[in-house]
């Protein structure tokens, strides 16, 4: 069998899924993030989670198909550009993440994936377009379009926990 392994990178808490291919929810548990301690800490944190969570589930780091970590902030070809309950600027998460584990590793914003999660499996499946709104230690959100995560042409069109109300505000 194979399984992929899903990443939450929140702002208080971060929780490591495994899941069947088939979307069946194996296993899961989470540790406080503590992003103070840096990304590395952060990026050990969750290597740490998937390895119990593999040796618990009997599950071989062979049998990985990816793994996907949804962040909070503005994410861009696997860099943490900027989040800032986190403390992250121009943290390459992808790539320290693929440096412990043998498959690929994917980035994307949290509201995103939360959207994309919705679409596919949730509460907007069937629909070919929706917005979600997640609200956890910070306010995000994520669109989707025809079916596609749609982040616009700065890759922050969905991000309405970020938005600026008062100029210089």
């Amino acid at each position: 069998m194979k399984y992929l392994v899903g990443v939450d990178l929140g702002g208080t808490n971060l929780v490591v899924g495994l899941v069947t291919t088939t979307g069946e929810l194996v296993s899961k548990r989470s540790v406080k993030t503590r992003a103070h301690r840096g990304a590395k800490a952060v990026r050990d944190d969750i290597v740490r989670l998937i390895e119990q969570e593999l040796s618990a589930s009997s599950v071989a780091e062979s049998e990985l198909v990816a793994v996907g970590i949804g962040s909070p902030g503005i994410v861009k070809d696997g860099v943490v550009l900027f989040a800032s309950n986190l403390g992250f600027r121009n943290v390459p998460l992808a790539l320290l993440v693929k440096e412990k584990i043998s498959c690929p590793v994917h980035l994307v914003n949290d509201g995103n994936a939360a959207a994309f999660g919705e679409s596919s499996a949730g509460a907007g499946k069937g629909f070919s377009s929706l917005v979600a709104l997640t609200i956890g230690t910070g306010i995000g959100s994520g669109i989707i379009l025809d079916d596609k995560i749609y982040d616009g042409f700065n890759v922050v069109a969905g991000e309405a926990g970020h938005m600026t109300i008062v100029a210089g505000g």
